[in-house]
């Protein structure tokens, strides 16, 4: 006899999935914060690093010196790439790391906290489509609940992704403006923040579902009168 799958077992799965990673993102995030009790070092930004603290920066807004001599006066370093072919040379790179022994408390939390935001954002994300799942296998699809969950949840994608954008261009740039001294720190901010474009889009795809989604509860509460 064939089996007959239901909307509520197409979706077990999807939560299943779900809750998963949402709980090994808590472990995850529950081990760093324990990790340097024990004396273990997990590196979160620049927070339970057991090395010398770096912050990654753009090269947007730094004096790059092309010479054979940095700011002090001391030859540079090898090229970082050796046996380069006859006239291929290095090009400027995007990324540089600033890495300073004494980083104190205030710079650490200028390089950790653009990673803490970004984690917080999937955690949400992953919290909330757990929450959407379950709702949808308990009251069905199409349900104003199930609606307006959908458009929430593309509106927390959407918003939360220029928001790490945001807050990661800020602080990186107020970081670099405390590790160069020439830095323009209100220019520095598009150049130090990584929009996250797949998200955007995502996003937008997912309002647009709710939207689809509220207009199919309307249709379906009619059908459902006319029946």
């Amino acid at each position: 006899m064939a089996r007959h799958t239901t909307p509520e077992d197409v979706l077990a799965p999807i939560e299943v999935a779900m809750q998963a990673l949402l709980g090994l993102m808590i472990v995850w995030l529950a081990f760093t914060a324990i990790a340097p009790l024990t004396g273990a070092h997990v590196g979160f930004g620049a927070w339970g690093d057991g090395g010398i603290p770096c912050a990654p920066v753009t090269s947007n807004g730094l004096t790059i010196n092309s010479g054979g001599i940095d700011g002090e006066g001391h030859p540079l370093a090898a090229p970082p790439v050796e046996n380069l072919r006859p006239g291929v040379r290095l090009g400027e790179p995007r990324e540089y790391l600033l890495c300073r022994d004494d980083m104190g408390p205030l710079d650490e939390a200028l390089v950790s906290v653009p990673v803490l935001v970004d984690w917080l954002w999937t955690l949400g994300f992953l919290a909330l489509t757990t929450a959407l799942v379950r709702r949808g296998r308990r009251d069905g699809l199409f349900t104003d609940a199930v609606a307006r969950g959908t458009r929430r949840l593309g509106w927390f994608v959407l918003g939360g992704a220029i928001l790490v954008a945001l807050v990661g261009g800020v602080l990186t740039s107020v970081e670099t403006s405390r590790l160069v001294s020439d830095f323009p720190v209100v220019a520095g901010i598009p150049g130090n923040m990584h929009v996250d474009w797949t998200a955007i889009v995502a996003g937008c795809g997912v309002l647009t579902v709710g939207r689809i989604l509220g207009q199919a509860v309307d249709m379906h509460r009619d059908l459902e009168g006319t029946v």
